[in-house]
């Protein structure tokens, strides 16, 4: 028993020791202690998404070893997203996005659970989930899937950190903070829908991705956001950033 307890405790020591080297970076930042780093790792987050902005989104939230991610996508991968969805190959075409996103993932987070859901989500199925969350992030492509996320969370006074990229605009946005903003308080009129075949500048994917992913995890860490209350618009080709008081 006693070697036993002595081994277990080495264990520990050692996780320890090594989350300590990984985390050197982060925890050299003077607003991010020990305790606010636990806090972020403890944290449930689902993704709804893996395409373009799924892509940038996924791998930072899951190098940072999250507690749950949960992925959810129907779409299979195309040679058409290869230029911006850093997360497939050409050797994957045809298959499915959510399935491979989670493979790449529980190899960056092997401390964590990566669930996914190979499906297109409706209120159906936002009304029977179940699971623990303490964040959505919207990397969907279509406003139709966008308002059903906004009244989810607005239902259940969870966070939504939302994104958006056409031609060389971004755009970026956290609703249900302390602010109680939402999508619809932004957009009165729903606007139409345009053919997912429009024009994307393949690097703005990956900023407005890093954007939301930092966003995600300072709510997840500090329980506030710099970006509550607010909507930032970023033009890829001037590097002018916007930013607008909700």
């Amino acid at each position: 028993m006693a070697r036993r307890f002595t081994a277990e405790r080495k264990r520990k020591m050692k996780e320890i020791e090594n989350s300590e080297q990984r985390y050197k970076r982060t925890l050299d930042l003077e607003d991010f202690t020990p305790e606010r780093l636990a806090k972020m790792q403890q944290s449930s987050v689902l993704v709804i998404g893996a395409g373009g902005l799924g892509s940038a989104v996924l791998p930072l939230l899951a190098a940072q070893e999250l507690h749950s991610i949960h992925i959810v996508d129907y779409d299979t991968v195309d040679v058409s997203n290869l230029p911006r969805q850093l997360l497939y190959t050409s050797l994957e075409l045809g298959q499915d996005k959510a399935t491979l996103a989670a493979r790449r993932l529980q190899l960056l987070n092997k401390r964590g659970e990566t669930r996914y859901t190979s499906r297109r989500i409706d209120a159906e199925w936002l009304a029977a989930y179940n699971m623990p969350l303490d964040l959505v992030i919207d990397c969907t492509d279509n406003f139709a899937t966008r308002l059903l996320l906004d009244q989810f969370c607005t239902d259940r006074s969870i966070a939504l950190v939302w994104g958006a990229v056409e031609g060389y605009t971004g755009q970026l946005a956290l609703f249900h903070g302390k602010a109680g903003c939402s999508l619809k308080d932004v957009f009165n009129d729903i606007p139409q829908e345009r053919p997912l075949n429009r024009g994307i500048f393949p690097p703005l994917v990956q900023q407005i991705g890093s954007m939301m992913a930092g966003v995600a995890l300072r709510w997840l860490a500090f329980g506030e956001s710099e970006l509550d209350g607010k909507f930032l618009q970023l033009d890829a080709r001037t590097f002018t950033t916007q930013i607008f008081a909700l």
